[in-house]
C-alpha cells in the first residue's frame, strides 16, 4: 500500500472514530440544536423544503443547507439524535481530510497527517462536528474552497506556482500585474462553487471569510514577488510607524491590483447562482420577512449589538477561546508561532504555507473581534490553519529543524499534564454535587493526564518523535471519552423525553406553562402551546375541553395554576430540571375531573342521547347535568 493510501485511510479511521463514537448517545443540548433538529422534523412533515420554522414558527436564525441535510438523514434513519447529527459528523470527516490534503501539498506528506490528526482532535471542532448546528457544514465548505485554492496556486513542492501574467487585471495601464489566483476554469468554478454552498450553510460569513483569508495571503506574496523592501527599523532603531506599515501592505493601487486578480464579481456571479434560488425562493415564501429577520438582525444585529449576552472583549475573548477551543493542541500555539517568527528573522522569508496558515486564522480572528456579539464558535472555521501552522512546527521539531529549546515543549506538555489534572478532580467534585456515583466523567481527565506524563517522560529522555506521537494517540483517546462517553453519562439525567412518554397517549396535546426550553419540542414530537400564569383563561380553556391535553410545568407553581384556573390539576409525571437547582422539579399535568361525577359538563348532543334513551335530566345554569 502507497503512503498516501495508507495516510487517507488512517486519516478517515481516525475521524470517523472521534466523530461517531457514540454520536447519538447523548441527548441534544439546549438551545440550538433541539431548535435545528426539530426544524428540519417540521419541514418534513408539511413537505415544505423552502420555509423554515421551530414550534410553528418562523425560525430565521441560519439558511436552509443544515435543514435539506438532516432532512435525507431522517428519511434514511428516522428521526433521531445520530440523525440529527450526521451531516456534521460526515463534514467533519470531509473536512479532516481538506486539511490533510492540504498540508500535504504545502508541506510535505507528514506535516498533512500530522495537521490531520490535530484537526480531528481539536475540542471545538469536534464539538462542531458532533452536533446539529451549521457550524460543521460551514467550516466543511470554507475549507473545501481554501484547499481548492492551494491545488491550484501551490506548486507539488510548497511553492507558490509561478504566476501568469494578463494586462487585463492592470488597473493602471502600466506593466502587466501577475495574477496569482487560480487560472483553471475548473478550480476557479470549483472554488466559488464552495463558496455558494458556504453561503446557504451560514450566510453572507460564508463568502467575506475565505476571500479576506485568501485575499491577506495574495497581498503579502505579491508585494514579495514586486520585490519592494518592507518598511524596516530607523537608524535610531525604533519600530515603523504603523501607517508607514498599513500604506506598504494596503496601497490602494496594490489593493485593488490584488482584488481584481481574484475576480471577484465573475466569481460572485458562480457563487450567488448556487445560493440566491433558495434566499429568492424563501424572501417570496415569507413576504421578505425571513430575510429581514435574518440580514437585519441575525447579522446585522449580532455586528452592531451584543445579542443574548454574548460579548466579550476585543481580541482577548477570541485569544482565550482558541486556547480553549483548539484544547489540547493549543499547549503547542506559543510555540509554534515563536519558531515561525524566529525562522523568519534567521531566512528572511517563509513559505507560502505558513503565511497562508497565519492568514487564515487571523482573519476570523480579527474581523469577528470588532463585532458585538461574540461567540467561540465564529472562530472554528479557521482551525485548519492553526492545525497546518502547528503542524508545520511539530514536525520540524521531529526533524530537530524547529529554532525551540526543549523547554518550550517540556512547558507545553507539561502544561496539558496540569490540565488534566485539574479536568479530573473539578469533573469528580461537580459530579458528586450534582450527579453521585458518575465516576466515569472524570476519565477524560485522567488520559489526557496520564498520555501527557508519557509523552513528558518521552521528551526528558530527548526522543521527541516518540513524545509527540503519544501526545497524538492521547488526544484522540481524550475527546474520545469525553464525547463517546462522559457526555453520554451526564446526558442521562436529562429526563425530559420520559416526561413526554410517560402518558403512554399517542394522541396527547402538550403545552407548557411558564417553562420552556428547546429540546421540550422536540422530544414532545410536536409543536408546544405556551402559557403564563398572568393568563389562566387560555390555560383553563385548553386543559378543560380535553383530557388528552397536558402542560409541562414547574412543580412549584402547581398549586397556584390550579387556584388561578380554578382546575383540579393532576401530577402524571415529575423529573427534576436538567442542571437546575435541585429544588427546581418539572411536572405535567392535566386537568382531573371531579370528585363528583355526577356534576360533570357535558356536551350537547350527549344531553340529547341521555334524554332520548329515557334517562331523567337537569340542567343547571353552568350547563352541568345530573343524570337519575
Amino acid at each position: 500500500m502507497s503512503s498516501g493510501r495508507r495516510d487517507f485511510l488512517l486519516v478517515v479511521a481516525l475521524a470517523a472514530v472521534v466523530l461517531f463514537g457514540n454520536l447519538g448517545g447523548a441527548k441534544l443540548w439546549d438551545e440550538d440544536e433541539p431548535r435545528n433538529a426539530r426544524c428540519a422534523v417540521e419541514m418534513l412533515e408539511r413537505g415544505d423544503l423552502v420555509v423554515p420554522t421551530f414550534n410553528g414558527e418562523l425560525r430565521t436564525h441560519k439558511p436552509i443547507l443544515l435543514y435539506w441535510l438532516m432532512i435525507g438523514a431522517y428519511q434514511l434513519f428516522g428521526v433521531s439524535e445520530f440523525a440529527a447529527r450526521l451531516p456534521s459528523a460526515l463534514l467533519g470527516i470531509g473536512t479532516v481530510l481538506c486539511v490533510w490534503a492540504a498540508g500535504r501539498r504545502l508541506f510535505g506528506s507528514r506535516v498533512g497527517l500530522i495537521s490531520a490528526v490535530i484537526m480531528a482532535t481539536a475540542l471545538m471542532f469536534d464539538v462542531a462536528g458532533r452536533a446539529a448546528t451549521p457550524d460543521s457544514v460551514l467550516i466543511f465548505w470554507m475549507t473545501a474552497a481554501l484547499t481548492i485554492f492551494v491545488h491550484a496556486a501551490i506548486a507539488p513542492d510548497g511553492s507558490l506556482r509561478r504566476p501568469a501574467s494578463s494586462a487585463s487585471f492592470d488597473v493602471n495601464g502600466s506593466a502587466p500585474s501577475p495574477v496569482w489566483f487560480p487560472r483553471s476554469a475548473i478550480a476557479f468554478a470549483g472554488f466559488y462553487v464552495c463558496l455558494g454552498f458556504a453561503m446557504l450553510a451560514k450566510g453572507p460569513v460564508g463568502f467575506l471569510l475565505p476571500m479576506a483569508a485568501i485575499g491577506m495571503f495574495l497581498l503579502i506574496v505579491r508585494r514579495a514577488h514586486e520585490g519592494r523592501p518592507t518598511p524596516g527599523k530607523s537608524p535610531a532603531g525604533e519600530s515603523p510607524a504603523a501607517w508607514r506599515v498599513a500604506v506598504y501592505w494596503f496601497a490602494p493601487g496594490h489593493f485593488l491590483r490584488t482584488l481584481m486578480c481574484m475576480r471577484p464579481w465573475t466569481g460572485a456571479i458562480v457563487a450567488l447562482a448556487i445560493a440566491v434560488p433558495w434566499y429568492w425562493a424563501v424572501g417570496s415564501a415569507t413576504d421578505g420577512e425571513w430575510l429581514r429577520g435574518f440580514f437585519l438582525e441575525h447579522n446585522l444585529g449580532r455586528a452592531t449589538r451584543s445579542m443574548e449576552s454574548h460579548s466579550g472583549p476585543f481580541l482577548l475573548f477570541y485569544i482565550v477561546a482558541v486556547m480553549v477551543g483548539f484544547f489540547p493542541w493549543s499547549v503547542f500555539l506559543l510555540p509554534s508561532l515563536l519558531d515561525a517568527r524566529r525562522r523568519y528573522a534567521a531566512e528572511r522569508q517563509l513559505p507560502p504555507g505558513i503565511i497562508l496558515a497565519a492568514c487564515w486564522i487571523s482573519i476570523p480572528v480579527v474581523l469577528f473581534s470588532f463585532a458585538s456579539t461574540k461567540l467561540p464558535s465564529y472562530v472554528t472555521p479557521g482551525y485548519p490553519g492553526l492545525a497546518l501552522l502547528v503542524g508545520c512546527c511539530l514536525d520540524r521539531v521531529m526533524k530537530g529543524e524547529a529554532h525551540l529549546s526543549r523547554g518550550w515543549l517540556r512547558a507545553s506538555l507539561g502544561s496539558a499534564v496540569i490540565v488534566g489534572i485539574a479536568l479530573a478532580v473539578g469533573a469528580g467534585f461537580a459530579m458528586s454535587l450534582m450527579f453521585p456515583g458518575e465516576y466515569l466523567v472524570v476519565l477524560p481527565g485522567v488520559v489526557l493526564a496520564a498520555g501527557s506524563a508519557i509523552g513528558f517522560s518521552k521528551l526528558n529522555r530527548n526522543d521527541a518523535s516518540v513524545a509527540l506521537r503519544a501526545y497524538g494517540v492521547t488526544s484522540a483517546a481524550f475527546v474520545l471519552c469525553l464525547f463517546a462517553i462522559a457526555a453520554p453519562r451526564v446526558s442521562r439525567y436529562q429526563e425530559i423525553d420520559s416526561l413526554f412518554a410517560s402518558t403512554g397517549r399517542v394522541d396527547a396535546d402538550f403545552g407548557t406553562c411558564d417553562a420552556f426550553q428547546s429540546s421540550w419540542v422536540f422530544y414532545a414530537g410536536q409543536t408546544l402551546e405556551r402559557f403564563h400564569q398572568k393568563n389562566p383563561d387560555a390555560l383553563r380553556d385548553f386543559l378543560a375541553n380535553d383530557p388528552n391535553r397536558l402542560v409541562v410545568a414547574r412543580a412549584s407553581a402547581v398549586k397556584e395554576l390550579a387556584k388561578a384556573t380554578g382546575l383540579h390539576l393532576k401530577t402524571i409525571h415529575q423529573i427534576p430540571w436538567f442542571l437546575k437547582d435541585a429544588d427546581k422539579q418539572l411536572v405535567l399535568i392535566s386537568a382531573e375531573p371531579p370528585a363528583d361525577q355526577s356534576a360533570e359538563p357535558l356536551a350537547d348532543k350527549h344531553v340529547s342521547e341521555i334524554v332520548r334513551t329515557g334517562f331523567e335530566v337537569e340542567a343547571d345554569s353552568d350547563s352541568r347535568v345530573k343524570v337519575r
